[in-house]
Parts: structure tokens; sequence; C-alpha cells
């Protein structure tokens, strides 16, 4: 069995320096020789005739929201140090804002069981506004350990915890100006802290897009102060990001409504949105589940009295919108919307987002390298981390004036894109063309490396208007098609239809031999879904295209202007089982070239990140596949494969027992060697994740006659990291592409764990924004003889082949298409359930009977 989390490897050399490249990184000077001491903190809030108290200190889902806890953690802390309650608080601490407390200094504590408990009376709690009329609160202080855990001198994963908090101690001070969220700080004062105005716009339903910090503590290796014969020290990075994140400010609820124009996102919108009433003082927050009838007919069980009722003879209060319907919270109680205030600050959640929202948010998100720099600049001084007193507070000095500059970053050479007829084409930037030539006197075009045969297809145009402009394209698709070399007619029909027609005619055109379809779909017409579900059912192969990109390409292709119409051909071609290209490294790294796609190998990608999806709650997770598994070494078709539902460690026996089978079906022997890129895994969890994918790797490999476990490589890969990448001197004025990075820029030194092989790779120009290089961290080569250079050069050279476009994309093609198939899974599940199980709970070996494995798609580039 291999050894998870390879052992580190030397980095690589190959490619040509690439000077004046800095990153998102403050190094920190620690204080050497300083004990750090850390405490557990509970405050918990005691009600009259309530049979448990409220706890503040940590999230219980009837108890406080995020972000309000942190702030009466705050309030009440504030309170026990003005009135100087325990000498515990007369000594310098910081805080997590939650249930953690550190400081430089023992603090002694007579019984470590029971610790320090200290009662706040409600008197004294009676401004801390949404925490209701509690008759005292008690604050309980107990030591972790008998002895400090974490010391200056020693950085490991204490001294990480405690420096990630460190760093937030002033945001944590000055609330006028900062909000801690749960893995975020938020500036809500963005002009008070050297923001301006313009950086948080305020959008749709009453939400605020504000700046917002993200941060992280990471050990990097230090060769500066490298001695020799002895392992390279560690120094400590700050990693502070900065992007947009939403937040509801503060109003009445029924402001709040008004600025809705669709009722359901208004109900998106409120639900775990928190709310205080107002009818009454000291009314404790609640928290939205959904909405009820109008407090006229809604009544109290107990009297029959309606809630108007109630509320006029308990309060005196005469409701001024009774046909308005209620709230009603997570137990079970109404409350007219008219009384409720939104508390202030919280956090925008992905499921209260509606479209207007996402897309803004979005776009300010993305936001270009020279902006960026400055904005991450201000955000960590507004942090006052090389202030005296936060020094002296936490024994850390960050250096706040200046990114971190790296001095061992590379550009990967570019390998040749071929085309067929041995034409080609060398990249820039990442991008090349399908032609040689134009003007005047024409263009070459480019054939097709593997031109695909479509015998009999059709076009279904689910459009009103514009058919005839339909019929253009199709004459105009034939004849692009034919000189790129695809074998193709005339399509043999083209119907106009209502999308309600959409399953009886693609059910005829399977049934009469059509191999493929081609959807025309007006604007407005939501048939994607159902289209692929179709393709599934009647086995026959779809491409939808919209009627503005149907025009497009017909007008383009009418004025000799193709580019549309070419994309749409990739597609076309690889659907129908042909490839568009393949690529040639430069002449001196042919070895490479034979190793990485060698028959011997296969390379495989999945995306762990469970898609999911069902009428409720999620019924299952989804799991995506690709590699290539046919005789064609730069060909990635694959598939989804549904599991468990919340299963954070799925069994991955049915995923490599489908590998295998196709494997099996269309080459001509089983691997030597098994090349595993794998997405949607924390990097806590990467090491039980390569010991299980290990074990069911061997599990199916031992079902197999004769066998060995191939000499796996297995590479996780992570885009949810926050290091941002960019040139010293950024150009103004030039594309956007331009002012970032370059395709093929790597960095594995300097800005890398210093116990891990990772490197970061940059292989694809922005179209907006500042671009983010994926990580890539090397858990397991069972060879031990593959150097980081051929890695990094495998994963470059296979950006190159998603074939739908003529650019690089991201990640690798295996990774970026298990991605694609993952959300086709998440996407057919509903539809699957409603139409395959309408009556009955269905088993996971029934859903997992309408995948695309053992179909005429198990060869097919389908997603």
């Amino acid at each position: 069995m291999a050894n998870t989390l390879v052992e580190k490897k030397p980095p690589g050399i190959l490619g040509t320096p690439l000077n004046g490249v800095s990153t998102n990184a403050f190094p920190i000077t620690v204080k050497k020789n300083i004990p750090i001491f850390k405490y557990d903190l509970r405050i918990n809030a005691f009600y009259p005739n309530a049979k448990q108290p409220r706890e503040i200190t940590k999230q219980i889902k009837d108890d406080f929201s995020e972000v309000n806890r942190k702030v009466y953690q705050k309030a009440i802390l504030n309170i026990v140090r003005a009135n100087q309650m325990d000498p515990f608080f007369e000594k310098p601490f910081i805080t997590d804002a939650a249930a953690s407390l550190y400081a430089l200094d023992i603090i002694k504590i007579d019984d470590p069981e029971i610790g320090i408990v200290i009662e706040v009376p409600g008197e004294l709690l009676t401004g801390i506004n949404g925490l209701g009329n509690p008759t005292h609160v008690t604050v309980t202080i107990k030591p972790v350990q008998d002895s400090f855990q974490a010391n200056t001198n020693q950085l490991d994963g204490y001294f990480k915890e405690y420096a990630n908090i460190a760093v937030s101690h002033k945001a944590y001070e000055n609330s006028d100006n900062f909000v801690i969220g749960k893995n975020e700080i938020y500036i809500i004062e963005p002009e008070a802290v050297g923001f301006s105005q313009r950086d948080a716009p305020v959008l749709a339903g009453g939400v605020q897009a504000v700046p917002t910090i993200k941060k992280s503590i990471k050990f990097v290796e230090d060769p500066s102060q490298k001695r020799a014969n002895a392992p390279t020290p560690q120094r400590a990075l700050l990693i502070l990001d900065v992007s947009k994140h939403g937040i509801h400010y503060p109003s009445t609820l029924a402001e709040k409504i008004k600025k809705f124009s669709m009722i359901r996102s208004v109900q998106n919108a409120l639900k775990h949105l928190e709310v205080l009433p107002i009818h009454r003082e000291n009314a404790r927050t609640v928290i939205i589940r959904g909405f009820a009838g109008p407090p006229t007919q809604e009544v109290i069980p107990r009297t029959k009295e309606t809630i108007a009722a109630y509320y006029k003879k308990q309060y005196g209060y005469t409701l001024k919108q009774p046909s308005w319907p209620m709230i009603r919270d997570w137990r079970g109680n109404l409350f007219p919307i008219e009384i409720l205030e939104v508390l202030p600050y919280q956090g925008l959640r992905k499921t209260q987002e509606f479209k207007e929202q996402t897309e803004r948010i979005t776009k300010e998100s993305a936001v270009l390298p020279g902006i960026r720099k400055r904005q991450t600049l201000t955000a960590v001084a507004a942090l006052s981390l090389d202030d005296p007193s936060f020094i002296d507070r936490t024994g850390l000095q960050v250096q706040c004036d200046k990114l971190f500059k790296l001095s061992s970053a590379r550009l990967l050479p570019a390998p040749r894109v071929v085309y067929g007829d041995k034409m080609s084409e060398d990249p820039i930037n990442g991008k090349w063309k399908m032609q040689r030539g134009g003007g005047p006197r024409g263009a070459q075009l480019y054939k097709f490396f593997s031109p695909a045969t479509i015998q009999s297809w059709e076009i279904i145009a689910l459009v009103e208007r514009g058919y005839q402009k339909v019929c253009d394209f199709a004459g105009e698709f034939v004849q692009r098609a034919s000189g790129r070399s695809m074998a193709i007619q005339k399509p043999k029909t083209i119907y106009q239809a209502y999308p309600v027609q959409l399953d009886n005619l693609i059910r005829k055109a399977s049934e009469s031999g059509v191999n493929f379809v081609m959807v025309v779909t007006d604007r407005g017409a939501d048939v994607h879904d159902m289209i692929k579900y179709l393709e599934l059912k009647y086995k026959i192969i779809t491409q939808e295209i919209t009627w503005r990109i149907c025009a497009k390409a017909a007008d383009g292709a009418a004025r000799k202007q193709y580019a549309v119409m070419d994309n749409i051909l990739m597609k076309s071609n690889v659907k129908n089982q042909g490839f568009n290209h393949v690529i040639q490294l430069p002449q001196n790294l042919n070895t490479l070239q034979q190793k990485i796609f060698d028959m011997d190998r296969v390379i495989v990608g999945i995306e762990m990140s469970h898609s999911s999806t069902g009428a409720n709650e999620r019924d299952a997770s989804v799991l995506g596949w690709s590699g290539n598994v046919t005789r064609n070494p730069y060909f990635f078709p694959g598939n989804f494969i549904f599991v468990p539902s919340r299963e954070t460690e799925p069994n991955l026996e049915d995923f490599f027992t489908q590998v295998f089978g196709r494997i099996m079906k269309y080459r001509p022997s089983l691997p030597k060697f098994f090349d595993l890129y794998m997405g949607g895994v924390t990097e806590g969890n990467m090491a039980r994740v390569a010991k299980s994918t290990m074990e069911s790797l061997q599990a199916v490999c031992d079902q197999l006659p004769k066998y060995p476990l191939p000499k796996t490589t297995l590479i996780f890969v992570s885009q949810d990291h926050i290091e941002r990448f960019f040139p010293e001197v950024i150009r103004t004025g030039v594309d956007t592409d331009k002012m970032n990075v370059p395709p093929g820029f790597v960095v594995d030194k300097e800005i890398v764990s210093s116990e891990k092989s990772e490197f970061f790779l940059m292989s694809s120009a922005p179209m907006q924004g500042t671009a983010k290089a994926p990580k890539y961290t090397l858990a397991i080569e069972m060879s031990q003889q593959r150097s980081m250079d051929e890695i990094q050069l495998q994963t470059w050279a296979l950006t190159f082949l998603h074939q739908y476009n003529t650019g690089t994309i991201s990640i690798p093609t295996p990774l970026y298409s298990a991605k694609d198939f993952a959300k086709r899974g998440a996407m057919l599940l509903p539809l699957i359930r409603k139409f395959e199980f309408p009556e009955h709970v269905f088993d996971l070996a029934e859903l997992n009977s309408f995948t695309y494995q053992k179909t005429l798609f198990d060869n097919v580039r389908i997603a």
C-alpha cells in the first residue's frame, strides 16, 4: 500500500525564470520564548420560565445567529471588564469572539474543573439590543490544559490557531468599522479604514456588498535562514485577500420586503434571517423559518383568539397591516411583519441570494489586479498589525507595507496545438487560432484532427419567430463543418415546435435512426435540463444553442466571420465522437510527452464536492469523473455516480469499477500507471481521503485477474484558497489577461507548504478581474521516480485539451470535465426522481442505472 502525503519532493526547474511577481502574503515576525495560554469561554443567558439557558459562545440551532452571538460576547465581556468583576480580565487577552480566549500570561485558576464563574445581573444587560430580558448571564472560564499549548518558538498547529485569531484582534475591538463573521471579517464602514463608498455598493433586496477580508496563516520554507546539513527552517506568513460579500443592512422587515419584486425571492431571502420584535422592550431575537397567514386569521390555540386581537389586548397595539402574512420562527411562534426589524450585518447566505444579487456580487468581486492589490494593502493596514500595542499584546508583528515578492516563479514551455493535416499553432498567452492567414486572400482552415461523421441529424427550433434564421444557420453550419472535414449532410428535418412537443420529437428522432439533435431555444425557454434528461432517456446526442447565438453565428458566417460558428462546431464535433486537436510538447521534451500520453498510463479526474439536489431535502450526492479511458489518450469521456447524501468520504469502489470497466472495454490492456486528479477535498481531509482512495483502488484491483496495483499518482486540486499573484508592475490600458501573470506561471517554493509537495499553476488567462492560480498537492506518488517538473508539465499540458474552445482552461481537462459530469448528475437527479420513480422510494443502485455507464455514451464526451 502506498504511503499517503508523499515526502516533499525537490522543486522543479523547468521553464524560464519569471521575475517581478508578488503575492498577497505578509511575513510575520515572532517574539521568541513566549508561551501562549488558551482558555475555554462559555457564556450562558438565563431567562424567566426557561428550562435551560441559551448559549451565546457556541452555535446552537435554537440560539443566536453567528454574527449576533459574537456581538453579544463582546458586549458582555466589556461589561465584565468595566465593572471589574474578576482579575482575569485585568490582563490583556485576545479572543475569537466566540468560545476561546488566549493570553501571554498564565492566569491562576484555583479549581480548573469549575473554573472562574462570573454572574452578570440582568440590570447590567439591558443595553444589549436583541438579547432579551435575561435574569442574569454567567461567564465561565476554564484552562484548556494545565500548561500552555503553544510557544512562539514552535510553528505548529497550536501556534497557527492562535495567530489566525490574533490578527483579527483589531477588528474585534473596533466594532464600529468591522464585524467578525464565521470565517471572514466584514468592513462595514469602508471609508473609515481607507476604502471608498464605491467599494460597498448597495444591492437589491436590502443588501450591501461590503469589502470582506479572508485570511489564513501559512508556514513556508525560509531559505534565507537555512544552514548547511540542516533542515530548512519555517517562517509564518499571513495570507490576506479582499473580496465582496453581501450583508443585510438594518431596516424594518416591511421596508426590506418592499425592495423585492418577486414573492419567491422574498421567501428565499428571509429564511434564516434574524429579526427583532420592537413592539415591546427587551424582546429576544427570532430567526425566520417561513410565512403564515394574516393575523386576522391565525389564532392562538389555547385561547382561540386571533393574533391581531392578542396584540391589541396584551400590548395595546393595533396592527396597521392586518392583511399581511405573518412570519413563523423555528419554534412555531408567529409574528406580524410590521413589528420586526432586521438585525444588522448578518452575512447573506447562498440560499438567500437571488440572481441579481449573485451576478452583482460576482461582478463587484472581479476587480482588476491593480485595484485588488491596493485593496489588499488597505485592508491589512486597517488591521494595525504593525502597531506597537498589537505587538505587545500578541507577540507578533506583521510586515504590512508591501506584498511578498517571489524570486522563484517560472514560466513553463507551452505545447504546440496540432490539427488535421499536421497543421499547428503556437499558443500566445494560452490562446490560439483555428486557421492561418485571412484578409482578402481568405484563410487556410485547419481541419479537425479527428473529424466526426454525423450520418443523420435534426434541428428542433423552439422559436415562435426567426425560423428562417435557423434554416440559414443550418446551411452555414454544414458548410463550415465540411470545411473542417466533418462528414455531414443537411439536417433531415428542421422542426418549428413548442417545448411541450420536445419529448415526442426526440423520441421519434431516436426511433428513426437520427443520432444527433440540435435544439434551438428561444429567450426565456428554460428547457435545458429536460433536453439532457431526454438525451439520457432516448440515448440520443443533443446540443442546445439559443436562438440569439444561432442568429449571431448565421449572420457572422454570411459576413465571413466564423468565430461563433466555430465555437458551436468544436462542441458538435466532440459530442459526435470526433476530437479537434492534440498537443505536441517542445522537441526537447519528447520523452516526457511519451510518458504522459503513453497507453500504459490512464489519467482520471474526480470531483468530490458532492453536488446534490432533491425535492425539499438532499436525496443523494453526486460524484463526477472523467478520464482518457479509450484508445485516444487525448480524449476524456466520463460519467456521474450517485452516492449517499452528505457522505463526506464516499466509498470509491463503484467509481474505480466503472473506470476499469471502461478501460477493459476500450483499451488493449490495463494500465501500469494510474494518475488521479481529485477536487473538492479540504486540506485537513487530504491524508484520510488519500488513504481511503488507495484502499478502494486496491479492493477493485484485487478483483481483476492477475492485476497488481498500478503505480498511482494522486494530486489534490484546490481552487478555494485565497492566495493571489500579481505582476510587480501592473500594466494599464491593456486587456485584462495582460494585467495578470501569464498562463504557464508556476511556483513551488517560498509560498508553498514547508512539509507537502505543493505548487501553484496559472494555466488560463482570466476574462475579468484578478486570476487565481489553482493549488496542487501531491499526495501519492508510488513510483518514487516522478519529478515535480514532470508532474507540473503534465498538469499544464492537460489544460490544453478541453476541446470546446481555442484556449487553455483553469484546471486539467479530466478534472474540469469531472466537474461538468457532477453538475450534470445533480441537474438530472430531480427529473429522474420525478419521471422514473414517481410513486416509490428508490435506492442508489436504481438511481445509478440512469447514468451514462454501459450506454452508447460511455465513449462520448457528453458533458
